[in-house]
């Protein structure tokens, strides 16, 4: 039986930011808050909390567990009722109600592909942008992981950013 994934893509325009994805992942804006700096009347900022841009296609999401039904999905017994998605005919279960591949999950478009879409406008508060997979947050959650990137994001090893958001990443999968 073939695999399947979970995707999340951004657009980054002028006046904000797209984001669509099925599945799991997950992209996060780092946000921060204006402060006066101590002193010569000059603001400093400082990220202080994660946006999410995007949400779990799961069971846990009562709009997915409906669709799921509808479209003749079955969700587990006992401890796996609310975590795992069965359809007939297909081999194993999922847990996400949307995927890329895993074709068998897709009959009768229980689990489907069809993205989610948003929109969030850039603002002066707008930092950064964290995309990542269900591997980093099954473990942080966004305020965590904005706060692991902003921390390594302010101390760029010579003033360069791209090892700095290198050093952000090692950080979140250590």
């Amino acid at each position: 039986q073939e695999g399947g994934t979970t995707a999340t893509a951004v657009v980054i325009h002028p006046r904000g930011i797209f984001a669509a994805w099925v599945g799991d992942s997950r992209a996060v804006v780092g946000l921060r808050d204006p402060a006066p700096a101590a002193g010569e009347g000059r603001v400093a900022t400082r990220v202080v909390r994660g946006l999410p841009l995007t949400h779990d296609h799961n069971l846990a999401d009562e709009r997915e567990q409906t669709r799921l039904l509808a479209c003749g999905g079955k969700t587990g017994v006992g401890e796996m009722a609310r975590t795992h998605v069965f359809v007939r005919g297909a081999e194993g279960t999922l847990r996400v109600t949307r995927s890329l591949g895993d074709s068998p999950f897709h009959r009768e478009k229980a689990v489907s592909s069809i993205p989610d879409v948003t929109f969030h406008p850039l603002s002066p508060s707008t930092s950064f942008l964290v995309i990542a997979s269900d591997g980093i947050w099954d473990l942080m959650d966004c305020d965590a992981v904005v706060s692991a990137v902003a921390d390594d994001l302010a101390r760029p090893p010579t003033g360069d950013f791209a090892n700095a958001a290198a050093a952000a990443c090692d950080a979140l999968i250590a």
